[in-house]
């Protein structure tokens, strides 16, 4: 017989807290229960991480970090740790907090579908005074990691907003920068997966999840795997969804949290950024393209370009790029270090090539020659027809042929009679018309 979701099925060692048969959350190692607390009269989160299915010691010691932050932290934006111990009999941790009623801005958001703008910026504001606080705090700062929609907490008796879930926060310690790269990948700044950042990629995840909270669409929707979002990260290619967001404000808000982090602001410059101000659209939704006018724009950028790869390598250490089936042009890419194409690189150049609408235009090709040599081992990037290509290639090859023929016919002559010379030229020009056929009969018309 199932118990009851209000029936005590636990109690803490020591009787103060009790777990009701409720779970309201689940992670990959962590399971949340509706709970109480008897020296309180409230309600709370009883959080359970089963020691027993972490896969390395590693993720214990992340476990220990969460809640020794946890433990140092008190502000009204961020989830608050009341208690914590060890089952040993159970091999569990057991950490209470504060519950939020409501759930995650997540499946708040679900239900609302689109907050009107005045209520995005009270959010946007009370995650970013949370933010202002951990990165603020002495001598070392907090970074949460994982900011975004599902960490977010939401009381909907008071809208009050808190930051939760600190399971990949870390404490900056001495160093100026961390290494480690974690996270959610679509909230992910570039300078993480360059293994040296600190409290901005918390501004970055920060506009992502501005950016959720808008569209109710997941940031890099049109990407199918991890590597494309990361291709993406990167090359600095932002989410087609920010396309959709009609708020020219609120796209530029959004835009500031994207920067390079050495331009990126901070979380005490972002709370007196222009947007955040009241205005006389706060009472409207937010506004973005419908349904039927996004899925056409976000189609049109996924399918623009389809680069198709012609190598030449053995040629002159190049390849040709056709960007789509129908271009006569083809883009030319010479290599002074072959190592460097594989497929790590047709990666980058098809996500690359995204970015520009129209890439025989010069500014454009000029912008993207200067990207591609920054990957390093190219000589240059041209425009080609591959008719010209082509001919470029025979003429090249029939005069190596014709190189290799010379040496070998010289090494020849040397042991041949001169009265048979005459029938010996008769006959290489006989071969050198029938090789010169063939060779036009190849070339394209």
């Amino acid at each position: 017989m199932q118990s009851e979701p209000d029936s005590i099925v636990e109690k803490s060692p020591k009787g103060r807290f009790i777990r009701f048969n409720e779970q309201i959350g689940k992670g990959t190692y962590k399971t949340v229960y509706r709970g109480y607390d008897e020296e309180s009269g409230c309600e709370i989160a009883w959080n359970v991480v089963h020691l027993d299915q972490l896969p390395q010691q590693e993720e214990r010691k992340r476990i220990s970090e969460e809640l020794n932050i946890l433990n140092n932290i008190k502000h009204p934006n961020i989830i608050s740790l009341i208690n914590a111990w060890i089952s040993k009999n159970k091999c569990e941790v057991i950490f209470i907090t504060e519950i939020v009623h409501g759930g995650s801005l997540k499946k708040h958001l679900r239900k609302i579908q689109r907050p009107r703008l005045k209520i995005l910026k009270h959010w946007c504001r009370e995650i970013l005074k949370g933010l202002e606080y951990l990165h603020s705090i002495s001598p070392y700062p907090v970074i949460h990691r994982d900011i975004k929609c599902d960490n977010i907490f939401i009381n909907t008796h008071n809208n009050q907003v808190r930051i939760g879930d600190f399971g990949l926060a870390i404490k900056l310690q001495q160093q100026d920068f961390t290494q480690s790269v974690l996270g959610t990948p679509e909230f992910m700044a570039p300078e993480i997966y360059e293994e040296r950042y600190g409290p901005p990629v918390d501004i970055y995840a920060f506009g992502m999840t501005c950016l959720e909270m808008a569209t109710q669409r997941r940031p890099y929707e049109e990407c199918t795997a991890p590597n494309q979002i990361y291709q993406k990260v990167i090359n600095r290619i932002k989410p087609k969804t920010l396309d959709l967001i009609q708020n020219q404000d609120l796209k530029e808000f959004i835009l500031k949290c994207l920067e390079d982090q050495e331009k990126r602001p901070t979380a005490s410059e972002l709370l007196n950024d222009k947007f955040l101000n009241e205005s006389e659209d706060d009472n409207q939704h937010v506004v973005i393209l419908e349904e039927e006018q996004s899925e056409q724009i976000l189609e049109s950028n996924i399918l623009k370009y389809d680069p198709v790869f012609r190598e030449q390598l053995d040629f002159d250490s190049s390849i040709l790029i056709q960007l789509n089936e129908s271009d006569e042009m083809h883009i030319k890419i010479t290599f002074t270090d072959l190592t460097k194409y594989n497929s790590s690189f047709q990666e980058f150049i098809k996500t690359s090539v995204q970015k520009y609408s129209d890439l025989q235009k010069p500014e454009q090709f000029a912008a993207f020659q200067e990207e591609i040599q920054k990957q390093g081992g190219i000589d240059k990037a041209v425009w080609v027809k591959p008719s010209e290509e082509s001919k470029k290639i025979m003429k090249t090859q029939f005069l190596q042929s014709l190189e290799q023929f010379q040496s070998t016919v010289s090494t020849l002559l040397q042991d041949v009679d001169i009265n048979e010379w005459e029938l010996i030229e008769q006959q290489i020009l006989v071969q050198f018309q029938q090789q010169r056929k063939q060779a036009k009969s190849r070339l394209p018309n």
